[in-house]
């Protein structure tokens, strides 16, 4: 490798620490430093095991508490084999902190081989189409990049696009500010990054993400800018990306055609749910203009269009109004700063759920909830009216006591109204047949809202409001759907905690993963009860309108609700070992069709876990060659290790493939 080229895939990759001489890692022979980024310092290496040169990276971060999920996604990334994605070599620890080693690329960064080989602008959306092809390639295989940005990505000599980043020191970081530097000037990846990712929502997070940063890339290849103008200041740099609609790409390069600017708008749409569902849909609208079809991505209506003007500009709309003030129109400018300034917009959890406020467009905290200790709030929002506000905002407490300013349970706020709930909810006492089975009653019937989840799966129209209330490892749990208005269409009972929830709403699935409880099942499996954890499970029903005080159990004489579908780890002997985390279940969109990723960890083991993908039938298939889990081979706890289905709920309909 040239040593100009081995700087180029170094830049995107790197830190601002001055080493004391080479580091040493366990199998390389480490011979130069190649460059330094903001998420960790670049060598060149030689494995004394191949003889094969590498590019090694070694993270800035410590291994710590975000160190077991980045295990999981580079097991995952080391699976993949595709041109577009830089090979995953080895991967491991060194001086504690994490280090990856990948294939050395030649080549050159996205933006400097548009300019070199002056590329029309038809090569470059083509180009694009291919980049598209490549993070949908991660999207397909569990994996969120969430650091996409030119500078990540190499033209290789066979004109081929490579990822050379993977994005994992964005995952290990705690926040958005540790990728900037020090002296807080920009250092790029303002620019590309989500409006979610600006705003430090790790749980709004998702492939949609990826679309956005594609968008941006798409923005400076094919106009030269991004889509928000980047500030002297990195703090003013992220509010806007946070905050503001991205700049209409003919405001940037006037001889935009009117189609592409509607595709690169869209992409970059600041909500989440307004952009491509998919980098495979992105890439889709770039070929059809390619062939001269028309695109998905319409034009914006003149009123979007005004409306995004006065948001990127307050001051100018001010400024505007108080001149119709003068005409006469008092009224019209008292209502215009009330809706930048005095409107609820957004919900935000901060940190790491200490803290939610509810602010306006232009971002004034209006309402505020704390909490003393732990990490108690799960928020969502429902519905949008004519200015795409939400009408409700939905705030999940999790923790017992006084130490938020919200009591457990389950709290939805009309945006007009947020002095106190419009309605709340908690169980109020466990159906009499399954207090008798369960392994703990809660003293005083107290439930933890512990998940929410947003999702259309009953018959009538709009969204509802999906919760799951549990007391303790050992406790029920209540499945509770309710309409934004507060009135309860359907409840159900499972003897069991309950960790994630997830939803088919096209089938009106609803699935839920955490463990069984009950004596009786663990009795089944054993002959005598479990003396540890209890085992874990994920099934599936149907929600239904106007059910109350449904059980579903592996106890047929307690069940009176039917499954779907239903699973345990197999072998019997993993369920002791495999438990379910809070994260254990996450949507992921495909032209195929929707899937859910299952992600189950080693009880006691940091760094394990086991990755399974489920379709709305129930049938699944598990990770990659290497079981999609980090297990040393003489600490892997089985082999063969699976789905078994369960005999579950009054009825069932268990597939496996």
């Amino acid at each position: 490798m040239r040593p100009e080229n081995a700087s180029r895939l170094a830049m995107a990759l790197l830190s601002d620490e001055t080493p004391e001489g080479l580091p040493q890692v366990e199998g390389y022979r480490v011979e130069a430093e190649l460059g330094r980024g903001a998420g960790g310092v670049v060598y060149r290496a030689t494995s004394l095991t191949s003889g094969r040169p590498v590019a090694l990276k070694l993270l800035h971060a410590q291994a710590g508490a975000r160190t077991d999920r980045a295990w999981r996604e580079v097991e995952m990334l080391s699976q993949i084999r595709s041109p577009n994605v830089v090979q995953v070599l080895d991967y491991g620890l060194a001086g504690g902190r994490l280090y990856i080693a990948t294939g050395l690329v030649e080549g050159r960064p996205l933006l400097e081989h548009a300019r070199a080989q002056g590329l029309d602008r038809r090569a470059r959306v083509s180009l694009l189409a291919r980049i598209t092809d490549a993070v949908q390639t991660l999207h397909e295989h569990g994996v969120i990049h969430r650091d996409l940005k030119p500078s990540n990505i190499l033209i290789s000599e066979h004109e081929e696009p490579v990822i050379i980043d993977l994005g994992i020191a964005a995952l290990v970081s705690q926040n958005v500010m540790q990728t900037l530097t020090a002296e807080g000037a920009p250092i790029g990846t303002p620019a590309y990054m989500a409006p979610e990712q600006a705003r430090g929502d790790r749980a709004s997070i998702s492939t949609r993400s990826d679309v956005y940063a594609l968008g941006a890339i798409g923005y400076h290849l094919l106009t030269g800018q991004t889509p928000h103008e980047m500030s002297e200041t990195i703090y003013e740099s992220v509010r806007r990306v946070g905050e503001d609609e991205p700049r209409p790409g003919r405001a940037l390069d006037p001889s935009l055609p009117r189609a592409l600017e509607s595709v690169l708008l869209r992409a970059c749409a600041r909500r989440a749910r307004d952009r491509y569902e998919s980098s495979a849909a992105f890439g889709k609208d770039l070929r059809r203009w390619l062939r001269r079809e028309p695109v998905s991505a319409g034009r914006q209506r003149p009123w979007t269009r005004v409306t995004r003007w006065a948001t990127r500009h307050p001051l100018l709309t001010t400024l505007g109004l108080c001149a119709s003030i003068l005409t006469g129109t008092v009224g019209l400018s008292y209502a215009a700063v009330w809706w930048l300034n005095g409107k609820p917009h957004s919900i935000v959890v901060m940190g790491r759920g200490e803290t939610v406020q509810i602010r306006s467009r232009s971002g004034r905290v209006i309402r505020e909830f704390r909490s003393t200790e732990g990490t108690p709030y799960r928020v969502a929002s429902v519905g949008r009216d004519a200015t795409g506000s939400p009408e409700y905002f939905v705030i999940s407490v999790k923790s017992l006591g006084s130490v938020s300013d919200l009591p457990t349970g389950l709290h939805v706020f009309r945006a007009h109204a947020l002095d106190a709930p419009a309605w709340s909810f908690s169980p109020t006492s466990v159906p009499a047949a399954l207090r008798p089975a369960a392994d703990r009653t809660p003293a005083g019937d107290i439930f933890l809202a512990h998940a929410i989840l947003v999702a259309d799966v009953l018959e009538a129209p709009g969204p509802e409001i999906i919760s799951v209330h549990c007391h303790d490892p050992f406790s029920p749990a209540a499945i509770a759907i309710h309409t934004p208005e507060g009135q309860l269409l359907d409840l159900v009972w499972h003897d069991g905690r309950l960790e994630s929830i997830a939803a088919f709403p096209e089938s009106g699935l609803i699935v839920c993963a955490g463990v069984n409880s009950e004596r009786a099942f663990r009795t089944s499996l054993y002959g005598t009860p479990l003396p540890t954890h209890h085992p874990a499970t994920v099934f599936a029903y149907h929600g239904q309108s106007g059910r109350s005080d449904g059980i579903i159990a592996i106890d047929r004489t307690l069940a009176t609700e039917p499954t779907e579908w239903a699973y345990r780890i197999d072998p019997v002997e993993a369920t002791q070992r495999f438990k379910c985390s809070r994260d254990a279940l996450l949507a992921i969109e495909r032209e195929a069709g929707p899937i859910l990723r299952l992600m189950l960890d080693l009880i006691d083991e940091s760094d394990g876990s086991v990755t399974f993908f489920i379709d709305r039938d129930g049938e699944w298939t598990r990770g990659y060659p290497n079981d999609g889990y980090r297990i040393a081979p003489e600490r892997m706890p089985f082999e063969g290790l699976g789905l078994a289905p369960l005999t579950y709920g009054a009825s069932s309909s268990n597939s496996s493939p």
